[in-house]
């Protein structure tokens, strides 16, 4: 599964009333802020911020997104609506079940 495939699954949370923000499309966007996350979907009380990384590419996080994901996860112990994962060709359709079942991904 390509990166563009799982941004149109992700996309398709869209059509549920979640508001999905993709920093992965947006150069100008990402060099700014290049320790941010691929995704930010909020919806249903809930956010989530999520990091693609294939594992078919062995893609890696960088140092600034490791400590922007240990930052989030902070946040996700005091505040049960804040959720940060990575997602991956083979772990998309279980996070997204669990956005729409409102179980807690981090």
């Amino acid at each position: 599964m390509s990166k563009s495939e799982i941004t149109k699954k992700i996309n398709e949370l869209k059509k549920y009333n979640y508001k999905v923000i993709i920093f992965q499309t947006d150069r100008k966007k990402r060099r700014s802020e290049s320790d941010m996350l691929d995704y930010l979907i909020i919806g249903h009380s809930r956010i989530y911020f999520l990091e693609l990384k294939l594992k078919s590419t062995r893609d890696k996080t960088t140092e600034g997104q490791e400590l922007l994901i240990k930052e989030l996860k902070k946040c996700s112990y005091d505040n049960y609506g804040v959720n940060v994962a990575i997602i991956n060709e083979t772990n998309i359709d279980e996070i997204i079940n669990k956005i729409f079942t409102k179980t807690k991904i981090s």
